[in-house]
């Protein structure tokens, strides 16, 4: 399972990988029409990202809510899994709280869970960009195999915030980012 989150230029790492012989399946939420009401261009531009994902890596997109199964059959024939981690608590079903940043924040534990469950090693990875030279800059942190889900949760979410603290512009997700520090996801449950 790779993992990384809505910073700096991530989609060159699609590239990245079918360059090194990874064909991965990317995890996206699914593109319904309600956020897209009267936003024509937001709606055609997500539709074209996803295509874009797609052809990048070579391998069909899975859907959440809903590709569980998908997800599933993937996993089971080992292929490999994008999962972009640092989404808002109100996008998923199952949270549990971390610190990031210096608070507590409710981050999806499913796919933690998930990656336990299954025995799956973890790799986080960021591409950054250098400003000054144009180059990318790609790190791999592998995580290997854990034993518990929140304690892999917290080992990605530590790369999360060392991330934003280094390049806190690089984050897509500001403009969401009362979402993302709710104190409880509504309509979400906290891990039991």
């Amino acid at each position: 399972m790779l993992v990384t989150f809505h910073w700096a230029c991530g989609m060159w790492a699609h590239r990245h990988a079918r360059a090194s012989g990874l064909h991965p399946h990317m995890l996206l939420a699914r593109q319904d029409g309600g956020g897209y009401v009267a936003r024509w261009v937001l709606r055609r531009y997500a539709r074209a990202r996803v295509r874009t994902v797609a052809l990048a890596d070579g391998k069909q997109v899975l859907f959440v809510p809903g590709s569980m199964q998908g997800l599933r059959d993937a996993l089971q024939q080992k292929e490999q899994i994008i999962v972009v981690i640092d989404v808002p608590p109100d996008q998923v079903n199952l949270t549990a709280p971390q610190q990031v940043l210096g608070r507590t924040v409710h981050m999806p534990i499913a796919l933690p869970r998930l990656a336990v469950e299954q025995r799956l090693p973890v790799t986080v990875f960021t591409l950054g960009l250098d400003l000054a030279t144009g180059r990318r800059d790609l790190r791999l942190y592998p995580l290997g195999v854990q034993d518990d889900a929140q304690a892999l949760s917290e080992k990605i979410f530590a790369h999360f915030e060392r991330v934003v603290r280094e390049r806190p512009a690089c984050w897509h997700f500001w403009s969401v980012a009362d979402r993302f520090f709710a104190d409880l996801p509504a309509g979400g449950q906290r891990q039991p």
